[in-house]
């Protein structure tokens, strides 16, 4: 059984109805959020003025917690990100802080990084392993 981490493409992608999540991963795998990818995901809830809107991903996101293990960022983490931020910026491909935070949370864990980012090229990075949907 693997692990699959899940980055914050999918968790909109989910709550727009553009994906089902057993489209992007299988029975066997687990799953994990980062802490830092619900952060992301909830400046949306945030910055909405819509009252659907904000209950539709207030929903999404308690179910796809009980869904998931919610992975907090810690040491090794910080570490991994460190040698992915240095290697994002030595290859001139633009990638943000929040996209490089939660693939540093699937090089620590071994596990295989869920996106909808293709334009990213996480994979490039060393010990990103992605599964692009």
């Amino acid at each position: 059984m693997g692990q699959v981490v899940l980055d914050t493409s999918i968790l909109v992608a989910v709550e727009r109805g553009v994906l089902r999540l057993g489209e992007c991963i299988n029975e066997n795998e687990d799953v994990a959020i980062p802490s830092i990818a619900i952060a992301e995901y909830l400046v949306g809830l945030h910055r909405s003025t819509q009252v659907r809107q904000r209950a539709r991903i207030a929903r999404n996101l308690e179910f796809l917690e009980e869904l998931s293990t919610v992975l907090e960022f810690g040491e090794r983490e910080a570490k991994a990100f460190a040698i992915l931020q240095a290697e994002a910026l030595n290859s001139g491909v633009g990638r943000t802080e929040f996209d490089l935070a939660i693939a540093a949370h699937s090089v620590v864990q071994g596990a295989i990084l869920v996106t909808r980012d293709k334009n990213a090229r996480l994979s490039e990075l060393t010990g990103v392993v992605t599964r692009e949907v």
